[in-house]
């Protein structure tokens, strides 16, 4: 009876010391991402956004565009305008297989709706495979891909591709700020692939700024300005991307991967790594890593880690646009990459 009456005893003394135990615990200190009171400029990245139904239906857009909206994300999204060389997003060379008419003018519509009014819409250039003979509409199959072919290219055969690129986005209702590079362009040519752009965008929409999506960076930069103020922006991002397009993904994996942009107490993680150098956060990823073969694992994990970004950390950075970030800091010296 006494042993029980101790036991008793003990447990009650233990219980009675949870609340002073867990009032001592420390909690997580974050690091000090903004000391002089200027928010971080945050903007994602989404590549290789399709029409192609089969690929990612209509309806993962609309999610996407909704989950935008309710986690408070902006960046720049780009399209690509005739994926693959089978069909224009403007229907001039009839729909892709299995997809509608009603389907294609519908995303179309989403996009101009729901996605462009916190994305900076981009063509990624015309096929995102072979290059586009812009003259017969037909793919220029004996060629190498896109992006190494146009780069070869004089600055008026560039100019026009790209004029091409952008007037198929823009015949359709859809506005865009840019240029994204399918793969890569060398970055020795940026000042070459900047002239041409920002051309091309004047020609088409009247533009004098543009955004450029193309290679990686700390910050965005200028990478041509002509005499007149006109100028194209790259916007460099640090981050690459950790998702896949894998249907396979464990619960495992997502709280792992959302572990790696950051942690669940907000003190580590690429994120907290990029925010410590007080410049901005830049990253990126793939439309069709986001949809995971339709099991939304990716969207999964960014919901976890922006999630957890704008809880910690959201009174200390600003989202944006692709194109508004590129305008801030088109207005701050490239040398600057610490504390802006």
């Amino acid at each position: 009876m006494k042993s029980q009456f101790r036991y008793l005893l003990c447990f009650s003394f233990a219980v009675l010391a949870l609340p002073a135990a867990f009032a001592q615990a420390p909690a997580p200190q974050l690091p000090d991402v903004a000391p002089n009171n200027k928010k971080i400029p945050v903007s994602l990245i989404v590549d290789d956004g399709v029409f192609y139904s089969k690929k990612v239906p209509n309806t993962f857009l609309k999610k996407f565009g909704e989950w935008s909206i309710e986690n408070g994300v902006k960046g720049k999204f780009s399209i690509i305008p005739i994926y693959g060389g089978v069909a224009a997003i403007d229907g001039s060379n009839g729909e892709y297989p299995g997809t509608t008419k009603e389907q294609r003018l519908e995303w179309i519509e989403t996009i101009k709706t729901l996605i462009t009014p916190r994305w900076t819409i981009t063509p990624e250039i015309i096929t995102h495979g072979k290059p586009w003979d812009i003259k017969n509409h037909v793919l220029m199959t004996d060629m190498p891909k896109e992006n190494e072919w146009i780069a070869e290219q004089t600055l008026e055969t560039q100019t026009e591709y790209i004029a091409e690129s952008m007037r198929l986005l823009h015949s359709v209702g859809i506005e865009f700020g840019g240029l994204t590079m399918c793969w890569r362009y060398p970055a020795k040519k940026n000042h070459t692939l900047g002239e041409a752009t920002l051309t091309a965008a004047e020609k088409v929409a009247g533009l004098k700024f543009v955004m450029i999506f193309n290679d990686k960076g700390e910050r965005p930069g200028i990478i041509y300005k002509r005499a007149d103020g006109a100028m194209a922006v790259s916007m460099r991002p640090a981050l690459t991307d950790l998702l896949d397009y894998s249907d396979k993904f464990t619960e495992a994996d997502i709280q792992r991967l959302a572990d790696t942009y950051i942690s669940a107490d907000g003190t580590s993680g690429q994120f907290v790594d990029q925010l410590k150098k007080g410049v901005c956060l830049e990253f990126y990823t793939h439309y069709a890593n986001l949809y995971s073969e339709g099991t939304y694992h990716g969207l999964e994990v960014l919901t976890i880690a922006i999630g957890r970004l704008n809880k910690f950390y959201g009174d200390k950075i600003e989202w944006m646009t692709g194109l508004d970030i590129c305008k801030r800091f088109s207005e701050i010296p490239e040398t600057t990459t610490k504390r802006i």
